[in-house]
């Protein structure tokens, strides 16, 4: 009964759209797809605000003025595209523009300016639009009512993962950008696996979960500094929650392991003791305190204690920003 058509959101956009472009002074065209697909009420409500300053960041760095678009052979109206579809228990929102893509190089010049990167250094497409993110970062020179004041993305990201998601920018020079959010079906109920960890209740949602093993510890060996198992000759990066979350090294023969999958690739996380799967009503944390790396919602137990919701995503974009991947 929670869930409700998208369309809710994206009847606001056209409106929102054609006023930003005319203050811009250009010309935009928004096509719309996947308007019946469901979601948590409350997700539409707390994610109108990121799309809506994406599409506006679209307008503003992305669609080129008429007459350069001209030039560059391309139609006058530039498009953006924004659509809703499911993806398993997860719903995906795109929005895609065929603008000028993203500068790299503007990027490294800002972020060498501003000393987030140093000069000299080659960095790869994904660190470089990493800094996208960072609070007080923008790449336009001038400040405008659309963008240029450096508030903005770090917003939306902290946005989208307070609501258990994530987003993700692929974009081509000249062609323009895309923007995937993704997000849970319902923040409401859940169903996820439970383990210990030093006697605290952790849980990770089922959907994040490839499977559920225990290995020996004779299994983990050693490859660039970097510990890595073997299931079914696929080769498999794993860490432990213990040593994540308690600087601790647990002392087992035998280990249950998540085998957890984000962004198409897979990573495995040995813990203390699985306790099984449960159906729980997840709580979001308050963010006025900094809750450790990865857990962005909690649940209470029937017997009352707190057990807390490991998300995948958020904790591997943590180990990657601290080297450890």
């Amino acid at each position: 009964m929670r869930l409700i058509p998208i369309d809710y959101l994206f009847s606001r956009l056209p409106r929102l759209v054609r006023e930003t472009a005319d203050m811009m002074g250009k010309e935009v065209n928004l096509v719309i797809k996947g308007q019946d697909t469901k979601l948590d009420k409350s997700v539409v409500d707390e994610i109108f605000d990121p799309i809506v300053h994406i599409i506006r960041n679209s307008i503003d760095h992305g669609i080129e003025p008429k007459e350069e678009r001209i030039r560059l052979g391309k139609p006058p109206k530039g498009n953006i595209v924004v659509e809703a579809f499911n993806e398993g228990n997860s719903v995906i929102i795109r929005i895609r523009d065929d603008g000028r893509g993203i500068d790299f190089e503007k990027i490294r010049r800002k972020g060498i300016e501003k000393g987030l990167i140093r000069e000299g250094v080659e960095y790869s497409k994904e660190q470089l639009l990493s800094l996208i993110f960072i609070p007080g970062f923008s790449t336009k020179d001038q400040v405008s009512s659309v963008s240029g004041r450096g508030v903005g993305m770090d917003i939306v990201k902290a946005k989208i993962e307070k609501l258990r998601g994530s987003i993700s920018i692929s974009t081509s020079e000249g062609k323009g950008t895309v923007f995937l959010i993704k997000l849970p079906l319902t923040v409401a109920i859940m169903k996820v696996l439970m383990f210990d960890i030093k006697g605290i209740i952790f849980a990770v949602p089922v959907n994040s979960i490839e499977e559920a093993i225990t290995i020996r510890k004779n299994e983990i060996t050693k490859f660039e500094n970097r510990s890595i198992i073997k299931i079914r000759d696929e080769v498999i990066r794993i860490y432990s929650f213990r040593e994540i979350y308690f600087d601790e090294v647990l002392d087992k023969e035998e280990l249950d392991v998540l085998v957890c999958s984000y962004l198409g690739k897979k990573y495995a996380f040995s813990v203390d003791k699985f306790l099984g799967e449960e159906d729980i009503f997840i709580r979001p944390i308050d963010t006025t305190l900094v809750p450790p790396p990865g857990i962005v919602s909690a649940t209470i137990l029937g017997n009352g204690k707190i057990g807390y919701v490991i998300d995948i995503g958020n904790l591997i974009s943590y180990l990657e920003k601290r080297g450890i991947m």
